[in-house]
């Protein structure tokens, strides 16, 4: 059983603050160096947030700030003598940071969801741990319902944007890749035909944003997807 402790308090009918602490307990199926499965993740995590609400429900957002300590936690350490990935135990990790969310109705017939993450984890010398996943984090989702004639168009877009990466190898080779940060845009269109059948366009990475998507063995990386257009039936029975 792992302990769990939380508290809500109600500032007013619309807007909440709330508390939470629980123990960390979590198997892994990493392997070391040695082909051992690293020990279980152990640890705290704290966090505390504010939650509001407008618009009788139709609107909601959230602001939370968090700590979590760590121990075994799950670095890679390049490749063991059989090809495969390595990975080491660090113990006194910490991630502190914060997040933030809207989602809802903005106005009639515009649905909004936005929200940003920072995310800093660190081991205790303060060196950054995890870093081939970005520490800030933005998305931008939104859609909009045309009226009258066009009731049945609707018409949105996003919008992802991610702070640096890095992947390093502290061996002989000493090989590393990067990539500063980037945004990714996409528009799309649906029209519903009938109540059950749809089509819809989505056009993705509409600037053609070179990045890097994921890091391989020994700091190789892996590009994104270029600008790609999708078109789509759905049928709902």
């Amino acid at each position: 059983m792992i302990p769990y402790a939380g508290i809500v308090y109600d500032l007013s009918e619309s807007h909440s603050v709330y508390a939470s602490y629980t123990d960390i307990f979590t198997p892994q199926s990493y392997f070391d160096r040695d082909n051992k499965v690293l020990a279980p993740v152990t640890g705290q995590s704290y966090e505390t947030g504010l939650k509001s609400e407008y618009f009788g429900g139709a609107l909601n957002t959230s602001f939370a700030l968090f700590l979590i300590k760590q121990d075994n936690y799950a670095e890679y350490d390049g490749m063991r003598a059989d090809g495969q990935d390595a990975y080491k135990a660090v113990s006194g990790t910490k991630t502190k940071g914060f997040e933030a969310e809207i989602s809802g109705e903005v106005m009639s017939g515009w649905q909004l969801l936005a929200g940003y993450t920072y995310a800093q984890p660190r081991d205790k010398e303060g060196k950054r741990i995890n870093s081939n996943h970005p520490e800030q984090l933005f998305k931008l989702a939104t859609n909009y319902q045309l009226s009258g004639d066009l009731k049945n168009l609707n018409v949105g877009g996003n919008l992802t944007w991610q702070g640096s990466t890095y992947s390093e190898l502290d061996s002989s080779i000493k090989a590393d890749a990067k990539e500063g940060s980037f945004a990714v845009v996409g528009l799309m269109a649906r029209y519903d035909i009938t109540q059950d059948l749809s089509a819809s366009v989505n056009l993705n990475n509409v600037f053609d944003r070179e990045y890097l998507s994921g890091y391989g063995l020994y700091s190789t990386y892996y590009y994104g997807d270029p600008r790609n257009l999708m078109l789509g039936m759905k049928y709902r029975f």
